[in-house]
């Protein structure tokens, strides 16, 4: 089997977001890590690390050998609970896909609850390492302390997420290079068009089979998610785990359309959508005091701008749900996508309470925003957000 590089099969950004998200209603360290130790993704590592451990030569060496050398004796599947060579508690496990450990997930920089601190142990380190010991100790004391039963939670979500993740990744690498061999002996025997047919249909078996494990994938990520949610307070970290649920569901979808679809590189925008749409304002059950008007063209568009669009859609209509209105008896929201010449333009507009001065101007942006700002950079278009009797944003692009 050919060399597998983590860095080369995972989406780095989209991972990111996630555990951002994850983050948010943890507040605990996680972090994905390549085999020779490279830093992939990360999130909420603590001052003690990231100001001292890991930016001096000696001690960010103490960190690297002990992530490696940890990680190199466990078994796929085995998790570890080890205090680093500077003093913290780490938690780590490998990551193998197709039989290749190709990385190590680690979760960290804590204490547990039950643990008494050695304090002169670090005030040596300061010494030892050139620390600033007043600003050293304050940042160790900020190091928080969790439950055995906590961290191992989190970890078997970890291990269950970044092992689907990369397990969908290297299985779409693996599907582009049997898609290739398959165009190369189709251009040997061109002249045999038997054996083109026979290769074609066992191509189109083959995508058939991988988007629907793909499918019952994305299913299997949002039933995790809202277990996760299920089982939380009230709250932000329980919303931004809702927020992502809905997030999967509209790729979901778009799975969906390409199995019923004749073909896996055009999908109809209108049967998409209406299908998304309904599954976001299903999630809100009380919707009937909001009135949603669609004005959807009947064209097909590539998959990869659908995809984006199915994301922006669901970010806008979400929020417009969530947020605007608010304290009102009725609402209004009316989507149209339409096809004028070479452009597509989307808007979504509610006659709800509008964005803050601060949103529109984009001096403050959350991470909806932020998403919707992302997606539409990758179609190369252009996005203009307004208060106009409620909140209108406009999108365009390139079809």
């Amino acid at each position: 089997m050919d060399e597998i590089n983590l860095n080369e099969i995972i989406n780095r950004e989209e991972i990111q977001s996630v555990m951002e998200l994850l983050y948010k209603f943890t507040g605990m360290v996680s972090a994905l890590l390549d085999i020779k130790g490279n830093i992939l993704v990360a999130t909420g590592w603590q001052d003690i690390c990231t100001k001292f451990h890991r930016v001096n030569e000696k001690s960010a060496k103490n960190c690297i050998e002990s992530d490696l050398n940890l990680s190199s004796r466990i078994k796929p599947g085995e998790v570890a609970s080890y205090k680093c060579k500077n003093g913290l508690w780490d938690v780590v496990t490998p990551l193998h896909i197709g039989g290749k450990h190709i990385g190590n997930i680690f979760t960290g920089q804590f204490f547990y609850e039950n643990d008494v601190v050695d304090e002169d142990f670090f005030i040596r380190q300061a010494e030892d390492f050139g620390f600033d010991r007043d600003s050293y100790l304050d940042a160790l004391h900020r190091v928080p302390r969790y439950s055995r039963e906590y961290v191992d939670d989190l970890m078997s979500f970890l291990v269950r997420f970044f092992k689907l993740v990369s397990d969908l990744s290297y299985s779409n690498i693996q599907l582009a290079k049997e898609s290739s061999a398959h165009e190369q002996a189709r251009l040997k025997v061109k002249e045999d068009e038997e054996i083109i047919r026979q290769q074609l249909e066992q191509k189109e078996i083959i995508l058939r089979e991988v988007h629907h494990r793909i499918k019952n994938n994305f299913v299997y990520m949002e039933t995790l998610l809202g277990l996760q949610a299920n089982n939380m307070p009230e709250g932000g970290g329980k919303a931004a785990l809702y927020d992502a649920i809905g997030r999967v569901e509209s790729m979901g979808k778009l799975y969906e359309k390409m199995l019923l679809n004749e073909s896996f590189s055009e999908v109809s925008v209108r049967e998409y959508l209406e299908d998304l749409l309904q599954a976001v304002m299903e999630i809100f059950s009380d919707t009937d005091h909001v009135r949603l008007e669609k004005h959807i063209d009947d064209f097909t568009m590539d998959v990869k701008k659908l995809f984006l669009i199915g994301i922006i859609v669901n970010e806008l209509i979400t929020n417009a749900m969530k947020y605007a209105f608010t304290g009102r008896d009725s609402g209004h929201i009316e989507l149209s996508l339409r096809q004028i010449d070479d452009k597509v333009i989307l808007k979504i507009r509610d006659n709800g309470l509008g964005l803050s001065d601060d949103y529109i101007s984009g001096k403050k942006s959350g991470f909806g925003l932020f998403l919707i700002d992302m997606m539409v950079n990758q179609l190369e278009g252009e996005v203009s957000l307004v208060n106009d009797g409620g909140t209108s944003c406009t999108i365009k692009f390139n079809a």
